[in-house]
């Protein structure tokens, strides 16, 4: 999973994990070589990023990615869960899903 944003002249990568940066860094020097140049790799933790998509999404609709996680989850978990699951619930399947992410 991953990002690819072109700017001009500029293109810049957003990957989930540093494997994947990996991966793309050499797909990206075997195909461009000397056409190239790598920058810098900038590492964010999990709470960071959830707290800049939290900002984005509720300046726009008032909605908070808890409600838009618990919205998904609930219609993917509610149909194979043998009991009931709360947005309490589903928040923290979220947390816990940041963590190990």
């Amino acid at each position: 999973m991953g990002q690819l944003v072109i700017d001009g002249y500029r293109l810049k990568v957003e990957v989930n994990s540093a494997r994947r940066a990996e991966i793309i860094r050499a797909e990206i020097e075997k195909r461009l070589g000397k056409h190239a140049r790598y920058m810098t790799t900038e590492i964010q933790a999990p709470e960071s990023m959830l707290e800049k998509v939290q900002d984005r999404i509720g300046e726009t609709t008032g909605v908070t990615i808890f409600d838009l996680v618990a919205m998904n989850a609930k219609n993917r978990v509610t149909k194979i869960s043998p009991q009931p699951a709360s947005a309490d619930d589903l928040k923290q399947l979220f947390l816990d899903s940041m963590k190990i992410w």
